[in-house]
This record gives structure tokens, C-alpha cells and sequence, in this order.
């Protein structure tokens, strides 16, 4: 009984520990009309990008109390954690979130792996061009969202298989931005992206505004951290 219940454990470890490191190898996202924490869980499960929405967790931040950092064509708020019950995992977590707050065209404020920058946006004649702030990253953590308070975002989900194209960093989004194969959305108040580890995602705001990113890590899901962290001592492909 008691080698059973052993060898059990080391089974439902071993599953649990392959889905953190699991790549889905298909390049789609999954629509989710129906919104229930269980549903979620078992669509999370899938290592597909989700989209959904939801006003019913719809809430205000203050960003007057949060740490800001100031970037090249945005500000990033680190913000005191508020439960989400239907976001979240149901074993033990280790939450992070922040806000960006993204900068219009004409620089007036409006409202793990990152590059960010600004690209050329043409203006009316006579007058200088313009720059437009985008930002790419990616993220080890089991669960990340992206969720949009305000504004609408141009937003590219990429899979992992494309990885090789940012190893120096992203100067300029347009290969991202006309690439056919990757998965381009138009997101908005109340619409939310959930993003698996090892995938990028290029945000670019059309009316700009707030985006609410939530990131859940578990036990488990720092096994993804610490593998990282040796192949970058140990240079591992």
C-alpha cells in the first residue's frame, strides 16, 4: 500500500512538473465564452493562449500608492496584489502585479523578460513623425494576464518557436507586426489574455490606457526559474 501511494505521488510529480516546462506545439488561441474558474483551470491546462472577458472583476487601481518606473514611452507601476478567486490557481501561489501605463503619440501621459522602445508613427505633413511605444516580453510564471482597465491595444501573441528572433532584443516591431503566422488581436476594456510561459507577446496601444498584468507562480513553477538561471551560467542553448 504504502509503495502504491509512493510511486502515486512520484506520478502525479512528474505530470505536474511537465506541464510547467510543456510547449504546446499548435500556434492558436482559444475564445472562452463560458468564464468559470473550473473551465478556466482546465483550458489553462492546454498551453494555449485564452481570451476572455470579464467585467464582473472589473476594479479600480490606486496608482498614487504604487512604486512607478519610468520607460521609454511608458510607466510601469509596481501594485499591491488584490484577490482574483477566478484567476487563480487552486494550490498555493506566489502572485505578482503591475500596471503600464502607456504614453500617447505626443508623449502626455494618458492615464522577465522585456524589451521596450518606440517606433516611427507618421504625422500630418509639415510636422515631425511621432513615436509609438510598444513593449515585448515574455515570462516564466504558470499563469500570466493581461488585463485591459482602459484603453485599446494592438496585442501579438508569438509562439516560443520564434524565440530565436529576440535573443537580441526587438528594435523594431514590424516583423512581429506583419508576420502571418502569429496570432494579432485588438483588445479592450474588460478583455483579458491569458499568456503561457515560454510564449512572447508584443503590446502596442491604439487609444492608450492601462493594462493590469497578474502573474502567478507556484512551488512547482520555480523549477522553470531555476532552469533558467542555469542555462544562462552554463550557456545551454
Amino acid at each position: 500500500m504504502l509503495t502504491l501511494v509512493l510511486v502515486s505521488g512520484l506520478v502525479l510529480l512528474y505530470l505536474h512538473t511537465y506541464v510547467h516546462f510543456y510547449v504546446h506545439p499548435s500556434n492558436e488561441l482559444t475564445t472562452l465564452e463560458d468564464v468559470y474558474r473550473q473551465e478556466l483551470t482546465s483550458q489553462i491546462y492546454t498551453k494555449l493562449p485564452i481570451l476572455f472577458h470579464a467585467k464582473t472583476i472589473r476594479r479600480d487601481i490606486p496608482l498614487e500608492l504604487a512604486e512607478a518606473t519610468e520607460k521609454e514611452g511608458y510607466v510601469v507601476y509596481s501594485t499591491l496584489y488584490d484577490p482574483v478567486p477566478l484567476l487563480e490557481p487552486s494550490v498555493k501561489f506566489f502572485p505578482l502585479s503591475k500596471v503600464y501605463l502607456f504614453k500617447d503619440v505626443s508623449g502626455q501621459g494618458t492615464g522577465q523578460g522585456t524589451e521596450q522602445g518606440t517606433e516611427q508613427v507618421p504625422t500630418e505633413q509639415g510636422t515631425q513623425a511621432a513615436t509609438r511605444p510598444f513593449i515585448v516580453e515574455t515570462n516564466l510564471a504558470c499563469r500570466t494576464f493581461y488585463r485591459i482597465h482602459s484603453g485599446k491595444y494592438k496585442v501579438t501573441c508569438i509562439h516560443p518557436k520564434y524565440t530565436d528572433h529576440f535573443n537580441r532584443g526587438v528594435k523594431d516591431p514590424s516583423f512581429i507586426q506583419n508576420h502571418p503566422q502569429m496570432l494579432h488581436l485588438e483588445l479592450h476594456q474588460d478583455s483579458i489574455l491569458f499568456l503561457p510561459n515560454y510564449w512572447y507577446v508584443l503590446l502596442e496601444p491604439i487609444d492608450p490606457g492601462q493594462i493590469e498584468v497578474l502573474q502567478y507562480s507556484t512551488p512547482l513553477n520555480l523549477l522553470n526559474f531555476a532552469y533558467e538561471q542555469i542555462k544562462d551560467v552554463f550557456k545551454i542553448a
